[in-house]
């Protein structure tokens, strides 16, 4: 089978034009583009404003064992605003990573393992070697059960813990975030056979602000979800062809008002050729409505290196 080189998006978005009057299809614009080496691995992501601008993209380097040895972030073209590097050991872990800011500043992060190399932490220092961020990892066996980020005044700013069930199961994930402002336990549920039946979501006074129920079908895949919550209640239907290919969902209130349709169409190959999107913004958001096409190159075995 031939090796992808590149998948580009375009969209298309559709336009009201006004009541009983029906919609307007914009012309399609290059939404992103993916590229990938002979081996499959990514090299880069890209995504377009509707007038041909760079949002943002990121490339990457691999050493001959399929290892990141590079990372470049571009907010403009050309030149990147960010450039990490990661040095590894002898068993390819990494052990340190050097980002390199457009200005010419510079942070770097060790790491620190146990005897299993679990990664015990993570400790960040500026160029004028002062500590920023320090993070610190706490395990059960091969569970984490701890993940703490501390500031350079040595104050939590971000804290997440996990529980988990004698089969190994997620049962329970608690998060602080003092910079954002999260505060919230979620609560897991699941059925004998280890499928996730339901998420039920605590505030910081403990209450239940939000269940989410999911139910499967004989292959495992989620059907079904839904929400209820104070500001939503709603059901979320899955769809799949016979190959396992997701072909959509689609999302309604309790009143049957559909808020989300998602809907996928693939190729003999199982690649996605299109997609169509639609969320209602109820008065409250802006509703979007939109149509996206897939392209693709191939690898030729001549110039693909790593055919044959």
């Amino acid at each position: 089978m031939p090796q992808k080189k590149k998948a580009s998006v375009y969209r298309t978005n559709l336009v009201n034009v006004g009541i009983g009057q029906g919609q307007m299809k914009t012309l399609p614009y290059l939404f992103s583009v993916t590229e990938f080496t002979g081996k499959g691995e990514t090299l880069s992501q890209s995504s377009y404003t509707s007038g041909g601008l760079l949002t943002e993209k990121i490339a990457w380097e691999y050493d001959e064992k399929g290892r990141v040895i590079r990372q470049y972030y571009y907010s403009e073209e050309d030149t990147p605003s960010e450039t990490t590097s990661f040095e590894r050991d002898a068993k390819g872990d990494v052990v340190k990573e050097l980002k390199v800011y457009i200005d010419g500043s510079t942070d770097t992060t060790t790491y620190r393992y146990d005897k299993d190399k679990k990664l015990l932490e993570k400790v960040t220092v500026d160029d004028e070697d002062v500590t920023d961020r320090h993070e610190k990892f706490t395990w059960d066996d091969h569970l984490l059960i701890r993940h703490e980020i501390i500031d350079m005044e040595e104050h939590p700013i971000e804290l997440d813990e996990f529980k988990y069930d004698e089969a190994g199961n997620l049962v329970e994930h608690k998060r602080i975030n003092e910079e954002t402002g999260e505060n919230y336990r979620i609560v897991s549920e699941y059925n004998k056979s280890g499928q996730k039946i339901a998420d039920l979501i605590y505030d910081e006074e403990d209450e239940l602000v939000e269940k989410v129920c999911y139910e499967h079908d004989d292959h495992g895949k989620v059907i079904s979800s839904i929400v209820e919550s104070p500001q939503k209640n709603s059901n979320t239907r899955y769809f799949y062809d016979e190959k396992g290919n997701h072909l959509g969902h689609e999302e309604v209130d309790d009143e049957g008002t559909q808020l989300v349709w998602v809907e996928h169409a693939y190729d003999q190959e199982n690649n996605l050729t299109s997609s169509t999107v639609f969320v209602n913004g109820r008065g409250s958001g802006m509703s979007q409505h939109y149509e996206l096409q897939y392209e693709y190159e191939w690898y030729d075995e001549e110039d693909n290196p790593m055919a044959g």
